[in-house]
């Protein structure tokens, strides 16, 4: 019997459903060819919830699984319901502010909720002094969720010590089906992409050799899970605009500014052919036209505006996502970096075409800084060309055995914890009925 849970605004499913799942949930033997995007496509959404928190600095240990994650994250599971079964843990006031000095009477709370969470080790103290020691919990608890590792207890992290401990067994449950999905495709070299945790690592026989941060989908371009192989580079890029974001965004611009096309570098092309014209926009009447019917195609040449930067990065797949560098630096240093539109721009974009490139590609050695200075569209087909997983993993554990967890960006956990639900063995002694919700 499927058992539903309310705590304030959330809804979730009791543990022994949850644990039931989870041994349905069996590992996919080495080399079985499962779909990696199956499970999510099924779950949809596009929804984005926006996370406000800014993320330490990533360290490659924290952001990759390790080999042994599924079991790992089975045992956190377990762990959770031994937190949930001795009553949960304490809540915070929603709007305490504190630091390494304060005195509170919330302060002992704190430490245990800390301590519940692994964040704590040791003596839990009584005392109502914010010291030391509990700074450097409160840093352990942000770098384990993707916030801004300060020491502070703000509105951000104050949320995230709040969230009951049976929505993070729910938010576990999840990702063990993706976690399942994942390390049946793996090789031993690859490229790693998290979209939820806004990072990419290149991989080599289990461990990380270069890491960065990225740029991901924002709401209502969302970015997919795919799983493909990097075959080509694009040194010096032209953009061909997108038919979506021509008629959201460049149309207006035109007809608001008649230079406008000429400033950003754009061509207008009749048709799709090779050799199609090249049209002089000032020959054209852009307040007649609309989106609809648009007889032109729009190009953005290489250069300092284009917002492919000065690297594309190719792989096969049907959305006509790429990596790519970008002009936009700063969004770098943002916690939330949902702000594309579906493509993944990369942040150290010369040190992956660098390693790419190492023991040559195509005919001869491939001088990256010479082909950069030309400033010319050039299509180098990689020698040896690389599997890439772009995965979307909200919860994981990190080497440490501790797990990490991220905001559910797209809002794709919660549909997908209703497709394994709805095809669990129990899920006729629960029929959905209309409008009934599990979660918040």
């Amino acid at each position: 019997m499927v058992t539903m849970v309310k705590h304030g605004p959330y809804r979730f499913y009791s543990f022994s459903f949850l644990l039931g799942l989870a041994g349905i949930l069996s590992f996919p033997a080495a080399g079985w060819g499962g779909d990696l995007a199956a499970i999510d496509d099924r779950a949809g959404g596009v929804t984005v919830a926006v996370n406000n928190g800014i993320p330490a600095e990533e360290s490659p240990a924290s952001f990759m699984p390790p080999p042994n994650a599924y079991s790992l994250i089975v045992q956190q599971l377990r762990r959770y319901q031994a937190i949930a079964e001795s009553g949960g843990w304490p809540e915070i006031p929603a709007d305490i502010l504190l630091k390494n000095g304060d005195r509170h009477e919330e302060v002992p709370i704190l430490r245990r909720r800390l301590a519940v969470a692994g964040a704590l080790t040791g003596e839990i103290k009584e005392s109502a002094v914010f010291d030391e020691e509990l700074k450097h919990a409160v840093i352990n608890f942000q770098q384990s969720h993707g916030l801004k590792a300060d020491g502070v207890i703000g509105p951000l992290t104050v949320r995230e010590l709040n969230v009951p401990v049976e929505a993070r067994a729910q938010q576990i449950l999840v990702n063990l089906e993706r976690l399942r999905w994942i390390y049946s495709n793996l090789s031993d070299r690859y490229i790693y992409v998290n979209i939820a945790d806004y990072t990419l690592a290149v991989i080599e026989d289990n461990r990380p050799v270069l890491s960065m941060k990225v740029v991901v989908g924002k709401p209502y371009w969302d970015t997919p899970v795919i799983s493909s192989r990097m075959t080509t580079l694009i040194i010096n890029p032209s953009w061909n605009i997108p038919e979506s974001i021509v008629a959201e965004e460049l149309l207006p611009h035109i007809q608001r500014d008649p230079v406008y096309l000429a400033k950003q570098n754009i061509s207008v092309i009749k048709g799709w052919k090779e050799n199609s014209e090249v049209v002089d926009p000032d020959a054209v009447n852009w307040l007649k036209l609309t989106a609809n019917g648009m007889p032109y195609h729009f190009q953005q040449q290489p250069g300092p505006l284009n917002p492919l930067g000065r690297i594309k990065f190719m792989f096969a797949n049907k959305f006509n996502v790429y990596l790519h560098d970008t002009p936009a630096k700063g969004l770098f240093d943002k916690g939330t970096r949902a702000f594309s539109h579906g493509c993944i721009r990369i942040e150290k974009p010369f040190e992956l075409a660098r390693y790419l490139l190492q023991g040559g590609a195509g005919p001869g050695q491939v001088d990256l800084d010479q082909v950069l200075a030309e400033g010319n569209e050039r299509i180098i087909d990689l020698a040896r060309p690389i599997d890439i997983h772009v995965v979307y993993l909200t919860a994981w554990p990190d080497e440490e055995g501790r797990v990490q967890f991220r905001d559910d960006i797209y809002g794709r956990d919660a549909k997908l914890l209703l497709v394994l639900r709805e095809n669990s063995p129990d899920s006729a002694d629960h029929p959905p009925t209309q409008g009934e919700s599990a979660f918040p």
